[in-house]
C-alpha cells in the first residue's frame, strides 16, 4: 500500500429518505461473502461521515497520536465497527482508529461487522461515540441529536425516522432536548436542513418565535452551562471568598444588577429541590419572617 493512502468517503450530501433507502438496498445486496471475517484490507473500507460520524469537527490529532503510540506496543486496537454496503464495508465507529492505522501504513486492520440495518447502524454510531475513550462533548451530542431529529421515513408516510427514546439513547441527551428540537424543526420547516448545528438552528428558531414558544435548553444543557459557570467562578475567586456570604452577596449583586431578584428566586428553587439544602430554605424563612413560598423575596 502506498504511503499517504486515505480510505475514501462514499456518498455525499444530505441524508434524505431516498439516500437511506439506497443504502439499505446496498446493505441487503452486499457482495462481501464472509461477514464473520475479523479483518479487512484498507482498500475494502470506506467512510461515510455525513451518515455515520456524529463528530462534525475534524479528527483529533492528539487522539490519533495517542492511538499510534498504542500501536507501537500492541499489535491491534479495538476492532473498527463496520457495516457491509455493496462491495465495501463502511465505518460506523472507529474513525480515529482507522486514521491511526492508515498513518502507521497498515494494510489490514481488525474489524467487527455490524449485523443490523442502516437505520440501526446510524443509532449505534452515536451510542458508541458517547461512551468511547474520547466521548462526544455536549455540542457534538446535541448536533448529532439534531441530525437524527431531521431524518424522516422514506416512502409516502413522512414522519420521524427515529423515536424520541432512540435519539436520547444514541446521542445521550434528554427527552426534553429532543422535544425542543422537534419543535424547532417544525417551526423552521424546510429551512431546518439549512442549519447543520443545533446552536445555529436554535438561534434561527429564537429569531422567529415568541419568548413563550421558544424552549432553548434541555436539562443536560442547563447543567453543563451551570457547571461551566461554577468552574469559572471557582478559578476566578477561590474558595476563601466563596466562604464569605457577605462578600459573595455583594459581588453577585453588583454583577447581576436588576437580574438579582430573578436569580435569587431560581436559587431558592434549586435549594428546595436539593435534599441536602432544602432545610436551609426553611431556616432562612424563619430567620427573615417569610410567610410562604410565594412571598416576594
Amino acid at each position: 500500500m502506498r504511503r499517504g493512502y486515505r480510505p475514501t468517503a462514499v456518498g455525499k450530501g444530505t441524508v434524505t429518505p431516498e439516500r437511506l433507502l439506497e443504502l439499505e438496498q446496498l446493505r441487503q445486496g452486499t457482495s462481501i461473502s464472509d461477514l464473520r471475517s475479523r479483518s479487512l484490507t484498507l482498500d475494502q473500507i470506506r467512510t461515510m461521515p455525513e451518515v455515520f460520524q456524529p463528530r462534525m469537527s475534524v479528527p483529533s490529532e492528539k487522539h490519533v497520536s495517542d492511538l499510534r503510540s498504542s500501536l507501537k506496543s500492541v499489535r491491534d486496537l479495538t476492532p473498527v465497527l463496520v457495516l457491509p454496503l455493496g462491495e465495501h464495508a463502511v465505518v460506523i465507529d472507529g474513525h480515529h482508529r482507522l486514521e491511526a492505522y492508515r498513518m502507521e501504513d497498515r494494510d489490514e486492520i481488525p474489524v467487527e461487522f455490524f449485523g443490523g440495518t442502516v437505520q440501526e447502524a446510524i443509532l449505534q454510531s452515536g451510542a458508541e461515540n458517547s461512551k468511547t475513550v474520547m466521548p462526544l462533548n455536549l455540542s457534538q451530542r446535541t448536533n448529532w441529536a439534531w441530525k437524527l431529529v431531521r431524518m424522516v421515513k422514506p416512502g409516502d408516510a413522512m414522519g420521524y425516522l427515529f423515536s424520541k427514546r432512540q435519539i436520547t439513547v444514541s446521542a445521550a441527551v434528554s427527552s426534553g432536548t429532543v422535544a425542543a428540537m422537534r419543535l424547532a424543526a417544525k417551526a423552521l420547516g424546510e429551512d431546518a436542513d439549512e442549519y447543520p448545528s443545533w446552536d445555529l438552528a436554535r438561534q434561527a428558531w429564537q429569531d422567529q418565535e415568541t419568548p413563550e414558544a421558544y424552549q432553548p435548553y434541555g436539562e443536560e444543557e442547563l447543567e453543563e452551562q451551570a457547571q461551566l459557570i461554577a468552574d469559572r467562578i471557582a478559578r476566578s475567586i477561590g474558595t476563601h471568598r466563596a466562604n464569605n456570604p457577605e462578600i459573595m452577596a455583594r459581588g453577585l449583586t453588583k454583577f447581576l444588577g436588576r437580574n438579582t431578584p430573578d436569580v435569587i428566586s431560581e436559587m431558592i428553587v434549586r435549594c428546595e429541590e436539593d435534599p441536602a439544602l432544602a432545610h436551609i430554605v426553611e431556616q432562612i424563612r424563619e430567620r427573615h419572617g417569610w410567610e410562604d413560598e410565594d412571598a416576594d423575596y
